[in-house]
């Protein structure tokens, strides 16, 4: 039996989802989402943190970093364009 697993899951994050990190004296953190109908965990499933669970992390890492600049870029876009809009009303 493989210890691989395989899910697609779509998350919305909406307002009043939570995001934590767990973390743990003598075993591997546990990153968890929870929103409407969601408990959503991300860990490595094993005791020990190997050298493979912070490799995936930073790429986590840099997955959610630009997923922040993204939504930065998009909303100031935005913002932007109500402004203009506002202002050519005025």
């Amino acid at each position: 039996m493989s210890d691989r697993t395989f899910s697609d899951v779509t998350v919305l994050l909406a307002q009043g989802t939570r995001i934590d990190c767990h973390t743990y004296p003598a075993s591997g953190p546990i990153l968890a989402v929870w929103g409407t109908g969601l408990s959503l965990m991300l860990t490595s499933g094993r005791g020990a943190v190997t050298a493979a669970d912070v490799d995936n992390a930073h790429e986590l890492l840099e997955a959610v970093q630009t997923y922040v600049a993204e939504c930065e870029r998009l909303y100031a876009m935005a913002s932007e364009s109500d402004e203009s809009r506002a202002d050519s009303v005025a």
